[in-house]
């Protein structure tokens, strides 16, 4: 059994490139991938909590095919306040987020 995260994928070009282009190329990759199609849709948008265990080094990959492309993968783990952003570009993890889960004062 493993656990489930919902992910949302943004992009974003450092260069010039056509931003509609951009997404009808990542709608194209994320439909043509049986984990990224099962838990995103073809905008990079959430549609269903999902078990990916290489999204890391599936990105890498992605990242490294697309370079000059700035790739956002956020993350909710099925626990509260397992929330997370890593950042991709050029074949690489460039930063890791993680949020620590928000505990209110006093009860308010």
């Amino acid at each position: 059994m493993g656990y489930y995260t919902r992910y949302t994928l943004a992009w974003e070009p450092l260069d010039d490139s056509s931003v509609e282009a951009l997404a009808e190329i990542m709608a194209r990759e994320i439909e043509s991938s049986d984990y990224m199609l099962g838990a995103l849709r073809a905008d990079g948008t959430t549609l269903n909590a999902r078990i990916w265990h290489y999204h890391e080094k599936d990105m890498e990959a992605l990242s490294l095919k697309y370079p000059g492309i700035l790739f956002t993968l956020s993350g909710e783990g099925e626990e509260s306040g397992d929330l997370w952003k890593k950042y991709f570009l050029n074949g690489k993890c460039e930063a890791s987020i993680t949020f620590p889960p928000c505990t209110p004062r006093g009860g308010q």
